[in-house]
């Protein structure tokens, strides 16, 4: 008998608190269309997300989860043993989403690796161990025979086997695990695990390095970080940035290569990291004297004069030239494009400027529309908006708080959405978002609506924000927000010729010349 047979005859494990018929229930709830998934949208060829067993299915992501694969104890690792139940086995009808050995079957459930091993084949016996990804820190062999060991120094024999390493860098990369983030404020699109999954397993971990907000006030308690990175090697490295804004990856690619961002170094040198890594990297340094990039003041400058010219609708062709604000959007997307085009030819590439924030989000933001299909739907556009800004550290409360003058507000962030609805008017089928739906975010950033647009960082979301209410939850909930010509396999076109800028008339003419704005010409 192979182990395919065996692990179907297997007695599947039943929940002791609770009833089949009650989980059987359950399972019909959660599992309504997950039978056929499509293939993930966050890589071409990546596999189809898992699809979960009917006793451990939810419907969406809890908090706790979050807790259990950051800061997880040895405890959870859970331990279940297969007995004698007339409770049908679940049939695996997704592929490339588990692996069969031997004696032994890999899958995927709530954030856990799950790791089923036949104890005797005449009884059709079977052990499971449950174990939280962000505890893996590597898969060894010895003498023939998988095992996998956690950061907490355990090693949990798995079996004999072919590819199991291969299974883990390629089988679990581009994982999109399904629904948002439900905890005491709100539904987030973006997920720490989710993206640390998308990363790679082995190569990369989910490090609380920044727990209590001590190593920088204005990043996120949690970072995705090399499995190589010390928590001393951060320090050091956040003594010589300015704000303390040190390193952290914006995305790995297929290839291995990635896109790191921080702010300017004060002293020292700026890929001192990098070389205690053992790795090469290609630095941009978008502002100051030598930056590629506008400043924050000539952004703030050219948006000013373009926002006074563009109301002359009778010279508007001839005036907007003499702003600079569209050269500029030209000028972002150039750079953004050259950036996905060295990290798709194995260059590893880390932007910085003064502060890390602003230019750095608008540069960053658009290299992730351009590089992964998966932030081109509307999950993913929100996802890199509180990847990219809110959790970071953009003063999202301090520049469109009361009292601001005009041409003082989030304007790094007008650039960056007009920068996206440049790729979206170049590529009519390449984004899931319509105009309609940045025309939605655009309303909710000075509406004081949605939590993050009104913070400055997220340690102030946790500790001073009353509403509750995000992007996501308001924006998830609009079908009027859809493009309907959406492929998400389409290749895209990128030009930053200024012929190819538009205007953007929908958005700035909508209380001056509405009659115009509605045409949605340019």
């Amino acid at each position: 008998m192979d182990s395919n047979q065996l692990f179907q005859n297997a007695p599947h494990f039943q929940t002791p608190t609770h009833s089949p018929s009650i989980l059987s229930a359950q399972h019909n709830k959660f599992t309504q269309g997950v039978q056929n998934t499509p293939p993930s949208p966050v890589v071409p060829l990546s596999p189809t997300p898992p699809t979960y067993d009917q006793f451990y299915m939810t419907p969406r992501r809890s908090h706790n989860l979050v807790t259990s694969l950051t800061d997880v104890l040895i405890n959870d690792l859970e331990t279940c043993s297969y007995t004698s139940s007339n409770v049908q086995a679940p049939t695996i009808s997704v592929s490339n989403t588990e692996y069969s050995g031997d004696t032994f079957r890999l899958s995927v459930s709530q954030g856990k690796l799950v790791i089923r091993v036949i104890e005797s084949p005449q009884s059709c016996s079977c052990v499971e161990r449950r174990v939280p990804l962000g505890s893996i820190k590597d898969i060894i062999c010895s003498d023939g025979v998988w095992r996998v060991k956690t950061k907490y120094n355990e090693v949990i024999s798995i079996g004999r086997g072919e590819g199991v390493r291969e299974w883990f860098r390629c089988g679990l990369r581009g994982w999109d695990l399904d629904g948002g983030l439900e905890d005491g404020e709100g539904c987030t699109a973006y997920d720490t695990d989710a993206f640390y999954l998308k990363c790679g397993v082995l190569e990369y971990t989910v490090r609380n390095y920044n727990e209590g907000f001590d190593l920088c006030a204005t990043y996120p308690r949690t970072f995705v970080l090399p499995s190589t990175v010390t928590r001393e090697m951060i320090f050091e490295s956040s003594q010589v940035r300015y704000l303390n804004r040190f390193p952290f990856i914006v995305y790995v690619n297929t290839n291995g290569t990635a896109l790191w961002r921080a702010a300017a170094v004060i002293r020292g040198k700026t890929d001192a990291l990098f070389r205690k890594m053992g790795k090469s990297v290609q630095i941009f340094e978008l502002t100051g004297k030598d930056g590629i990039a506008p400043s924050t003041q000539k952004i703030e400058e050219d948006y000013t004069i373009y926002i006074s010219q563009i109301q002359d609708t009778e010279n508007i062709k001839r005036n907007v030239e003499r702003s600079g604000w569209l050269r500029m959007i030209s000028k972002v997307i150039t750079i953004s494009n050259h950036i996905r085009y060295l990290l798709q030819k194995g260059e590893t590439i880390e932007i910085e400027s003064e502060e890390g924030k602003g230019v750095v989000s608008v540069v960053s933001s658009v290299v992730l529309f351009l590089i992964d299909s998966h932030y081109r739907t509307i999950k993913g556009v929100v996802e890199v908006i509180e990847k990219e800004w809110s959790k970071v550290g953009y003063s999202f409360g301090e520049r469109n708080g009361k009292g601001v003058e005009f041409g003082k507000e989030a304007i790094e962030f007008v650039l960056m959405m007009q920068s996206l609805y440049t790729l979206l008017k170049q590529n009519p089928s390449g984004f899931e978002i319509n105009e309609n739906g940045l025309d939605v975010i655009m309303a909710l950033l000075y509406s004081g609506a949605v939590t993050t647009f009104m913070y400055d960082c997220d340690k102030d979301c946790r500790t001073i924000c009353g509403n509750k209410k995000t992007l996501y939850d308001d924006i998830k909930t609009k079908g009027s927000i859809t493009n309907e010509f959406f492929d998400v396999n389409s290749v895209l076109s990128v030009s930053g010729e200024m012929l190819t800028i538009p205007l953007w008339t929908g958005y700035y003419l909508k209380y001056s010349h509405p009659d115009i704005a509605r045409l949605r010409l340019c």
